[in-house]
């Protein structure tokens, strides 16, 4: 859903005509982040088509070292005819820990058969999976984190600065259309944490900031729009998708957030969102998801921005996106956004950030059939601010980044890329044009000022037919 904003026009022309679902708050007024939390949102909502428990920190050891950890609870039920199963399904155990020193990370992943070695509980969080657990009730929690792997454990505490927060309150409050179902997605983007971490034997006291979400979904992973479901459900479903697409069309419309320096087109076989957790210094965060249709576009994003200062939660539907760096994976024969500048308004209210990814990126890849779901995630700084009215607030701060993708297996990488030359740097466009099944990329540029340049070159590209092949071998 992430390609330019015209996909989007489209798609509303398409369903206008149906009613829309929406709580009505004004560009002014900060979200009611405590409208809908329950104790029964902390809990699982098992059986479901899939649900996770995440928790990320960035923290400093006492020698002064900086990491950063990352552990995610995951369960996926079966579809049973009408309903989700109970007893078919796969649960999933990742612990992730990067080494912010020397950009190296640490992996460890599970799976097993649902259910399983992981239990959960309702109206609280209470997970185990063999000897890592997580437990607490808003807003204290306590996670113990065994990678066995890597000889590395984590046993750590996390106190909640935010309150919770439903994902998309503004538009669909609080429900995201995913497929035929829908999502719903509750968030912590701040808090405090201390405890240990033991490296290889070694033991060191830990303190930092940290994020913690709970998504559950009436949808699967891989085969949401292939289920079959009742019209009654489609048409509520139907009514999801208008209300989250005329919400941030109007917001477009609104705040005239189109940055021409951001601007850039491209087409590509790979779809999915990119993800941004921030926590900054100044006890602010950001939430960004952007959905990603072709591949990486710049310019216009389709998606939401969540901005907390604490207290207040403020959703952005109009915002900007310029990658600033990509990085190739040659196993998977794909692209993937790894540095971004964003700029995001509300009203009299302006965001801007730019992230930066320090170390190498995490990566998972489940498969079903012809296609793979990706995961990855690499940590990184930012840096930005928050202006409202007249007063601006300097931001700085850590967070990661995690795109999602779903990956072809029969595809070879094919994109078209168009940019524009603009003012200082003078008037005119490149044009890109990448082939992997070649295995080139030819780049046409006309440059108009502020002197006449018209260039043409072809030159090797990565992948080709060696690569997709190695591709296929994993």
């Amino acid at each position: 859903m992430k390609n330019t904003l015209s996909v989007g026009i489209c798609l509303l022309v398409i369903i206008a005509g149906l009613p829309v679902v929406t709580a009505e708050i004004s560009d002014e007024s900060p979200v009611d982040s405590h409208k809908a939390y329950t104790l029964e949102d902390e809990g699982d909502h098992f059986p479901t088509g899939v649900e996770w428990w995440w928790l990320y920190t960035t923290f400093t050891l006492d020698n002064g070292d900086e990491w950063d950890a990352c552990i995610i609870f995951l369960y996926q039920m079966d579809w049973a005819g009408d309903q989700w199963s109970a007893t078919s399904g796969k649960s999933y155990l990742r612990i992730q820990t990067w080494d912010r020193q020397t950009g190296e990370h640490y992996d460890y992943l599970h799976i097993g058969d649902h259910p399983g070695e992981l239990s959960h509980k309702k109206n609280e969080v209470d997970l185990q999976y063999f000897d890592s657990t997580m437990s607490g009730v808003y807003p204290e929690y306590a996670a113990y984190a065994h990678d066995p792997d890597n000889d590395i454990i984590l046993d750590i505490e996390f106190t909640a600065i935010n309150p919770p927060h439903f994902y998309g309150t503004e538009p669909t409050d609080g429900k995201i259309p995913w497929g035929t179902g829908y999502a719903q997605y509750w968030t912590m983007p701040l808090g405090e944490m201390q405890g240990t971490i033991t490296i290889r034997g070694e033991a060191f006291e830990v303190t930092g900031i940290g994020y913690q979400e709970h998504m559950f979904a009436d949808a699967h992973l891989f085969d949401s729009f292939l289920r079959k479901t009742s019209f009654d459900k489609l048409f509520h479903i139907s009514q999801l998708y208008t209300s989250i697409s005329r919400w941030m069309l109007v917001e477009n419309i609104r705040n005239r957030v189109l940055r021409l320096d951001y601007l850039h087109l491209s087409t590509d076989n790979i779809a999915g969102y990119d993800w941004l957790w921030i926590g900054f210094e100044e006890g602010w965060s950001a939430v960004i998801c952007r959905l990603n249709g072709f591949a990486v576009d710049d310019g216009q994003s389709i998606g939401i921005l969540v901005v907390s200062n604490g207290e207040e939660y403020w959703e952005f539907g109009a915002f900007c996106t310029k990658v600033t760096k990509e990085e190739y994976l040659g196993e998977r024969d794909m692209y993937l956004p790894m540095d971004f500048e964003i700029t995001a308004k509300k009203g009299d209210k302006e965001f801007t950030v730019e992230f930066t990814s320090t170390t190498n990126i995490t990566r998972m890849y489940i498969q079903n059939g012809l296609l793979e779901f990706g995961n990855f995630l690499a940590a990184g700084h930012a840096k930005g601010s928050f202006k409202d009215g007249d007063e601006v607030t300097s931001l700085t701060g850590k967070g990661t980044n995690t795109p999602l993708r779903y990956i072809p297996k029969l595809l070879w990488h094919q994109s078209s890329d168009f940019d524009w030359i603009l003012p200082p740097y003078g008037f005119g466009f490149i044009a890109r044009r990448k082939t992997h099944l070649l295995g080139i990329e030819i780049t046409y540029k006309v440059q108009l000022s502020p002197f006449v340049n018209i260039d043409f070159s072809i030159r090797p590209s990565p992948g080709g037919l060696r690569q997709r092949l190695l591709s296929f071998a994993h």
